[in-house]
């Protein structure tokens, strides 16, 4: 399923930067493209990172802005991600 895509890429983005950080929080359509397939546009992407060199208050800036909620973050994102048929193809482990 298109709707799977998303989430998958979250948990791929977190695999392939050696679990340092993910992007998460993608919005976006999927559509028709030029050529009669489909395509995902996709914007407002939100990055955790796992290493930030100190602990940050509300008011400050994470390394990727405020919406950098560090290793809270990629947390909160495997509590509720449940891995689906895409995120097994693309090899990645249920981390539950």
């Amino acid at each position: 399923h298109h709707y799977d895509y998303p989430q998958a890429f979250s948990h791929f983005t977190y695999v392939r930067s050696h679990r340092t950080c993910m992007v998460v929080d993608l919005q976006g359509v999927y559509r028709a493209d030029a050529g009669g397939g489909h395509c995902f546009e996709l914007t407002d992407p939100v990055i955790h990172t796992k290493n930030r060199k100190k602990v940050l208050t509300k008011d400050q800036r994470g390394f990727f802005g405020r919406t950098d909620r560090g290793r809270e973050g990629i947390r909160a994102f495997f509590e509720s991600h449940r891995c689906s048929a895409l995120c097994k193809r693309l090899g990645l482990v249920d981390k539950s």
